[in-house]
């Protein structure tokens, strides 16, 4: 588990490596962007990012969530806050 800010750490060795990526950070747009471009580079094939906030209360959250979800399949978890993407193998 790795706490820290996500703009200055070094993902390379990481890269394709995480079963499991947990994003739940910042609720702006361009943060939830930036993490999200992260944990796709980190999670292995057959990996799963969950994200937090996925809640009209977070405008910023939904909108860069509805966003990625044009590229990659995401999942909500209803009635949860959860988003879920499954990388393929």
């Amino acid at each position: 588990m790795h706490r820290t800010d996500l703009r200055e750490f070094d993902f390379v060795p990481y890269q394709r490596s995480a079963d499991l990526v947990l994003v739940d950070a910042a609720h702006a747009y361009e943060s939830v962007m930036h993490d999200s471009r992260r944990a796709f580079q980190v999670v292995a094939p057959g990996g799963c990012i969950i994200w937090d906030d996925y809640h009209p209360t977070q405008w910023e959250s939904v909108r860069a969530l509805n966003h990625i979800a044009s590229d990659h399949e995401l999942i909500h978890v209803a009635p949860t806050r959860l988003v879920v993407h499954l990388a393929p193998r």
